[in-house]
């Protein structure tokens, strides 16, 4: 009997918690006029977080900093918290971290991320290897001449940003470690030069070759005067400007208005020659030449010109007028008939008893300061014009030479 009032009295209180526990979790019903609504409490579900690592291939290089950033996502877009595990053991709660990789090699990179109630996880290894370097080489054409120096430069970059180690091997066998050398070539051919560069990891070999030819002279005039002269100056001419890249002995040839030709480095040469002329230099290395040129424009000087004029006679010029066109000519004669200030009819033969014979048209193309009147004796330098007709007094055609006077001058004046 007493164990059944035990037994009693462990089961009630155990009735009695099941009830409350029932109508704790049980649907409420309220009710209000003839309707009864029913309010269900829901569960609310959490999407968990995506970890995701976002970095740019191209930076994961020794010694550049690398950046690693978030590209993690959450469908409730709750507010996430980052955790970054670095290969050097450092951690880093900001959503984008930058890291310098210091040795080639694999490493990890993790990121876990949290939206305070569930988290994710990402990790990736990266590759840091070795990059070759990039480099040109550098040097003037123009400088590849025979008994020169030519600078040859190697400009070079190192993507890590490592120490490079240079060795050159030249043409005679010589060796330089520098970035930059000078080198002469001491006779023409074609050379092999050769680069070798180290970045502590990678050797890179580069071979190229250089043709030295021999290189054509340049002609050079130096020209003392003034190229506007007249015939009779003598001008200075020098070659001595001119140049031999190579430095080898050059050879010289003048070739002149007048025809000829001389093979000096200086040379003083005699105008001769009237108008817009040219003085043509040829410098010769024994296998390549240059020319050059010096114009010079020459007027006829009045000395020159009047001892090139030829005394001729009446009948000369009469009887032969296209030979003796334009041709310089000297004659004497009596001015005879006054036509204008620069045309005058004159006899040009001197017969006995200091009479004047032969009557000649002159035309005056530089009229004197002092003017010319009949019975006026005159000296002529000038050209032969070809004949000439005029009518006579008594109506007769006559035809007489012409001639064109650059200079006159009275040697004996009329009373």
């Amino acid at each position: 009997m007493r164990n059944k009032k035990i037994y009693y009295l462990l089961f009630v209180p155990i009735f009695i918690f099941s009830l409350i526990f029932v109508s704790c979790n049980s649907p409420q019903t309220t009710t209000t006029g003839v309707e009864t609504t029913a309010t269900t409490l829901e569960e609310t579900i959490n999407n968990e977080p995506i970890a995701k690592i976002g970095f740019n291939e191209e930076e994961l290089i020794k010694n550049k900093e690398v950046t690693f950033y978030s590209k993690s996502t959450d469908a409730d877009n709750d507010i996430l918290t980052y955790e970054w595990a670095l290969p050097d053991e450092t951690i880093s709660t900001e959503e984008t971290v930058k890291y310098v990789f210091k040795n080639f090699g694999e490493f990890e990179i993790s990121l876990k991320v949290s939206d305070g109630k569930s988290e994710s996880r990402d990790s990736i290894k990266v590759n840091i290897e070795n990059i070759a370097p990039t480099f040109e080489i550098d040097y003037k054409n123009s400088d590849l001449i025979k008994n020169k120096e030519v600078l040859f430069k190697v400009v070079a970059n190192d993507p890590e940003n490592g120490n490079l180690i240079y060795e050159w091997l030249l043409p005679d066998g010589t060796t330089s470690n520098q970035d930059s050398f000078l080198y002469i070539f001491k006779e023409f051919g074609e050379y092999e030069i050769s680069l070798t560069i180290e970045d502590e990891e990678l050797l890179i070999n580069e071979k190229f070759i250089v043709n030295i030819n021999n290189k054509a002279p340049i002609a050079s005039i130096y020209l003392s005067g003034n190229i506007n002269c007249e015939t009779g100056d003598t001008i200075h001419l020098s070659a001595t400007d001119s140049l031999d890249p190579e430095g080898d002995e050059l050879i010289f040839k003048w070739e002149f208005p007048d025809g000829s030709t001389s093979n000096k480095t200086e040379i003083d040469y005699t105008v001769t020659e009237v108008g817009i002329q040219s003085i043509k230099l040829e410098v010769s290395d024994g296998e390549l030449n240059d020319s050059t040129n010096v114009g010079i424009d020459a007027k006829i000087s009045e000395e020159y010109f009047k001892k090139s004029c030829q005394n001729v006679k009446y009948g000369e010029l009469l009887r032969n007028p296209d030979e003796c066109f334009f041709k310089p000519i000297h004659v004497k004669g009596k001015i005879v008939q006054f036509l204008n200030n620069t045309q005058f009819h004159f006899n040009i033969t001197k017969g006995s008893y200091g009479f004047w014979d032969d009557r000649a048209w002159l035309v005056l193309n530089n009229p004197p300061e002092e003017n010319i009147i009949e019975d006026d004796i005159v000296e002529v330098w000038g050209f032969g014009g070809g004949n000439e007709e005029y009518e006579t007094v008594m109506g007769a055609t006559k035809t007489i030479p012409l001639i064109f006077a650059e200079y006159v001058e009275i040697i004996q004046k009329a009373d």
